[in-house]
């Protein structure tokens, strides 16, 4: 029965529409103008990483006066274009200390340094959080979710680690384009990993269900990683208030955008 039945069904949609009409939301743009349309709704979504974003700029001008040798990324102007995604909400840093610079280091600089690095590290990682959690709607009660912010710690510093390895691939021909392509898979895969953390899945658990969701959705994803990529560099790469303004502005869109595709494909 069914074969001819459901051929002659003009209720049915055709098989190729199916993943369409099951999730409508998903495009490039349906992602995108839902998630800016809920921070216009919800104008409090961004606070979070406003105060974030002035405290990565206060680190970024004390640490580019002290004595320590710092890192600095390539900025417009510097180099023909980049990417500046971290597989989680956040802005683009000017300085940045790599482990090398704390060999032999005296305790007051050590402390300080280590100091400078974990607040900025925590003022990203907790307005990720709040922002997220206010997104999905998981802090609407009077408490917010806080067991969800260690697990959401443990992403940013696997993401963090994650990161940092794929820059072994730089300066390497063939292999960084091997790199950056294994670079863009993951980004896709993890995508709604942020979101999927504060509504209550495990670190194990979410990665998982992330690379599920992203599965036949990758060019809206990967058009979301690039446009994000690329607004934080081009914004990050203004004078003095560059940090500022990619935190502000690209790091709440992508938290919501990561909340949009999530309810759009779960």
């Amino acid at each position: 029965m069914s074969a001819d039945a459901s051929a002659g069904n003009p209720s049915e949609p055709p098989a190729e529409n199916v993943a369409h009409e099951r999730f409508p939301g998903t495009s490039f743009s349906g992602v995108l103008g839902k998630s800016v349309a809920r921070i216009v709704t919800d104008p409090r979504l961004p606070l979070p990483f406003v105060v974030a974003g002035l405290v990565l700029t206060a680190v970024g001008r004390l640490r580019a006066r002290d004595s320590i040798p710092t890192t600095t990324p390539d900025l417009a102007g510097d180099t023909t274009v980049r990417i500046a995604y971290h597989f989680y909400p956040t802005g683009l840093r000017v300085t940045g200390t790599r482990l090398a610079a704390l060999v032999d280091l005296e305790p007051g600089y050590l402390a300080w340094v280590v100091g400078s690095e974990l607040a900025a590290f925590f003022a990203v990682s907790v307005a990720g959080w709040l922002t997220l959690s206010r997104a999905t709607d998981a802090g609407s009660g009077d408490r917010l979710p806080r067991e969800r912010l260690a697990t959401y710690l443990g992403l940013v510093v696997a993401a963090r680690l994650l990161f940092q390895s794929f820059a072994v691939f730089d300066g390497l021909g063939l292999f960084a384009v091997v790199g950056l392509v294994a670079f863009a898979v993951v980004s896709v895969r993890l995508f709604a990993a942020p979101a999927l953390v504060v509504t209550g899945l495990g670190l194990r658990a979410a990665v998982r269900e992330s690379a599920r969701r992203s599965v036949g959705e990758g060019a809206t994803v990967f058009g979301l990683v690039v446009l994000f990529g690329l607004s934080a560099w081009l914004l990050g790469s203004v004078p003095v208030v560059g940090t500022l303004l990619s935190t502000a502005v690209v790091a709440p869109i992508h938290a919501v955008a990561a909340v949009v595709f999530a309810e759009s494909t779960g």
